[in-house]
């Protein structure tokens, strides 16, 4: 490393550091580089909640197991009313065990995965109509540190009443 650098003008050496971190794109951490949208759209008496995750990189990214229609094991909505009022959760509960790798499903990049949920009968919303923001909070899987890692999508607003 000595004699690199007493081959190379401080001017450029001083710019080498900044080249270290662009990355090349197979170096992104699983998750990274991961797209989510969430659109929350009440009819009715309904409210189906769209989420959509996209893989961007060039590595499979590991996204919780859930099929349409079903509440994901370990993900989970956060829906506030106007004034800040958690709504409180109505669906079935259980002990939750820790995530494993076997939890997950491989979103291999390119892919695109959709899922479709319906929340108005897990949820106690008030009588009348009111405006919720809700947000999403989901597990990926990080195969270097064999954990999962939880992410959140942004926050959708939406009106909705009994």
């Amino acid at each position: 490393m000595n004699l690199l650098r007493s081959l190379a003008p401080k001017a450029l050496w001083a710019l080498f550091p900044l080249a270290l971190l662009a990355a090349p794109p197979a170096r992104i951490a699983p998750g990274q580089a991961l797209a989510g949208t969430m659109e929350v759209v009440p009819s009715g008496t309904e409210i189906r909640v769209t989420l959509r995750f996209t893989n961007h990189s060039q590595r499979v990214v590991w996204l919780e197991k859930f099929e349409d229609g079903q509440m994901p094991m370990r993900s989970e909505f956060e829906i506030r009313s106007e004034d800040g009022r958690m709504v409180p959760y109505l669906g079935p509960t259980e002990r939750r065990r820790a995530l494993a790798k076997g939890d997950f499903f491989p979103l291999e990049p390119g892919q695109t995965s959709r899922r479709e949920i319906r929340i108005e009968d897990r949820y106690e919303f008030p009588e009348g109509q009111r405006t919720y923001r809700v947000t999403f909070s989901y597990p990926t899987w990080n195969e270097r540190t064999r954990e999962a890692v939880f992410r959140t999508l942004k926050a959708e607003k939406f009106t909705y009443g009994r």
